[in-house]
This record gives C-alpha cells, sequence and structure tokens, in this order.
C-alpha cells in the first residue's frame, strides 16, 4: 500500500492518519476524501458547459451503442434503472468513475419504506428482508442542554433497520444486467452531452483518457454534489447548503445497545467562533454482527466560512468519539463511511 497521501497528512491531521494507516484499503478511502473536498474549490470557479448542443458534436464521433436511458453514477441509479429494465423493458447503460453498485455510506431505513421497493414488482420482499442486517426494537432523538435537562424522544418504526447498502444495489444491478442489451461501465468519467432534437450522444472518459460515445434517449444525472451537470444547470452553484458526514463501520464500542437506533443526538452546545458556527450532530445505530456505525454531521449554508471539508470534519470525529462512544479495548475500525449531501434553495420567481 502507498501511504503517499497519508503520510501528507501526518502532522496535519494526526488522528485521522493514525486511523486510516491501519483501516483495509485506508489509503484509497482517503484519496476519495480528498475528491469529495475538491468540491470547495470547484464551487467557487465559472462552470464549464457540459451539456452541449448537437452541432458541437465531434466529426469523428461514432456511438459504440445505442440505450433508451444513460444513468451518469452507479450508486442509487441502479435502484431506478432495475424499475425501468425490468418493469418497462428500457434499455439502460450505467457507467461510474469507480466501481458502479458500491457506496461510500452504508445505510439505515424505516422497514415499511424498503418494503415498498417490492410494490414495483423488480424486488421480492423477501429479497429486500434479506438486505437487512439489523432491526432495532425502537430509536430516540436527544438534544444536549447544559443543565443536563434535555429529553429523550422515542420514535417507534423510524429508521429502524440497517441495510446492507451494496447488497441492495448487487440486487438491482444483477436485474439490470439479466437483459443482454444493457450495459455496465466502471472507471469511465462523464465528459459531456449533446443534445439533438430527438436523442443525446454521451461522451466519456476511461481510465486512460480515451473518449467513447454513446446515443440514448434520456441522460440521469446520478454523479451527486460532484456532478459537473448540476453546476451548469444552476448557473454554478449546483448546491445552496450541504450536510457534510463522516463515519465509521466498526467494532468494540463499550456498552454500545444494539437493540437501540440513536437517529439524532447531540452530546455538546454549538460551536460559535468569529463568523463561523455549527451544530455537530452524531447518528449511531447497530449494523451486522457486532458492527456499530457511527456518523457525525451538521448542516450548513455553502457560503458559510466554517471548515466543511470531510478531511477536518473526520480529525474532529475521532477526536469527539469517545463523548459519545467509548472505543474498548478491542476497538477496531472495519470502514470508514462518508459523502456530503447537498440541497438546492431556490427563489421559484427568478
Amino acid at each position: 500500500m502507498s501511504f503517499s497521501a497519508l503520510r501528507q497528512i501526518e502532522h496535519s491531521h494526526p488522528l485521522v492518519y493514525k486511523a486510516f494507516s491501519v483501516i483495509p484499503d485506508g489509503e484509497r478511502h482517503l484519496q476519495r476524501i480528498l475528491e469529495f473536498d475538491r468540491y470547495w474549490d470547484a464551487s467557487s470557479e465559472t462552470a464549464s458547459p457540459v451539456i452541449r448542443p448537437g452541432s458541437e458534436l465531434p466529426v469523428n464521433a461514432v456511438p459504440c451503442g445505442t440505450f433508451d436511458l444513460i444513468y451518469a453514477g452507479g450508486t442509487l441509479s441502479f435502484l431506478h434503472a432495475a424499475v425501468m429494465v425490468k418493469r418497462y423493458n428500457r434499455s439502460v447503460l450505467v457507467f461510474d468513475r469507480y466501481l458502479p453498485a458500491k457506496s461510500t455510506r452504508d445505510w439505515n431505513i424505516s422497514r415499511e419504506e424498503l418494503l415498498r421497493l417490492a410494490d414495483t414488482g423488480v424486488f421480492t420482499a423477501a429479497e429486500l428482508d434479506s438486505v437487512i442486517v439489523r432491526r432495532y426494537k425502537t430509536g430516540w432523538v436527544e438534544f444536549f442542554k447544559q443543565d443536563g435537562s434535555q429529553k429523550r424522544l422515542y420514535m417507534q418504526n423510524v429508521l429502524d433497520c440497517a441495510v446492507d447498502a451494496d447488497r441492495l444495489l448487487g440486487l438491482a444491478k444483477d436485474r439490470v444486467l439479466s437483459e443482454p442489451h444493457n450495459s455496465l461501465l466502471d472507471g469511465t468519467t462523464f465528459m459531456a452531452c449533446y443534445r439533438f432534437p430527438d436523442h443525446i450522444v454521451v461522451e466519456v472518459a476511461d481510465r486512460n483518457g480515451e473518449l467513447f460515445y454513446y446515443r440514448a434517449k434520456v441522460l440521469v444525472d446520478v454523479m451527486g454534489i460532484l456532478s459537473p451537470i448540476a453546476r451548469q444547470l444552476n448557473r454554478g452553484r449546483p448546491q445552496t447548503h450541504v450536510c457534510p458526514t463522516v463515519g465509521t463501520i466498526a467494532s468494540g464500542f463499550e456498552n454500545a445497545d444494539f437493540d437501540t437506533g440513536e437517529i439524532l443526538a447531540s452530546t455538546a452546545p454549538a460551536e460559535i467562533g468569529q463568523g463561523t458556527g455549527r451544530q455537530l450532530i452524531w447518528e449511531g445505530f447497530p449494523a451486522e454482527g457486532s458492527e456499530y456505525i457511527t456518523y457525525l454531521f451538521f448542516y450548513d449554508e455553502v457560503d458559510s466560512e466554517n471548515d466543511k471539508t470531510l478531511l477536518g470534519l473526520f480529525e474532529t470525529y475521532f477526536r469527539l468519539l469517545p463523548q459519545y462512544k467509548q472505543p474498548g479495548n478491542d476497538f477496531v475500525i472495519h470502514r470508514p463511511v462518508y459523502g456530503i449531501i447537498p440541497a438546492y434553495v431556490h427563489d421559484g420567481f427568478t
């Protein structure tokens, strides 16, 4: 394993360095986190036009295939693509810059919500139950008060199970690939989309930078917070608000409750500084076997002066974790989980 990126943060983020140096594939995860954090630099740059008129399509561009739908991004897209394939008999292409059907986060959900996927006819209830790795008896919300008088609100049937995200996405991927006219590409980056009156042509690049073209009726943007399409459509500001989120899947917490989900919890008042301010919120829920998932996050405006980098939040996570869940002598981190949840608020009259 190359430790080049890890070594660069050894002194600036010592707790992240220590943890990620022993996490399986820690260097790769750190590279993904740093890529997410480049979003904050890109958000202030002028958006390059990636949705272009068909007249700009290079004259030597020959489509390698034709589909009904092309999905740029290979995570949540599979749930939609599977429905389009199995229920509506559409042909699809799904591509992703990394490995399709793999998530950088794990999911908890209400079982009732999860089973709604069975209504599509694409998944059976038994299959959906098979991706649930833990059910909770209840869940609660509790916010810190300085005098210790905070109240714990218990909530039934809310985020009451942990889901193996990759297993669920794998089921959806299998549905997509069960039809021979569909295709899946990994290591493939979106470059541009050319619009014609009755179709579009999508330009992508492989790991070596070689360009390829695919024709479809519809392009579905599932590239998330780093989407260049969202930046162009929203005049350079794809989001107005964000929720940076970091955490781990780990074992060995002391006195962890494996029957209860902790939906929202704070352990300290909001952090207030000169020109900054944020309320850190924890989430915790048991997962498969002895594993326990903890998240730290906060809600913020994109333009605030707060440090919203995942790298910085991970350093805070490891520093404050013992205030929320005490790691025991046999504490082991199996995998980091992370992401930036976006939101966009706009005036509908402008």
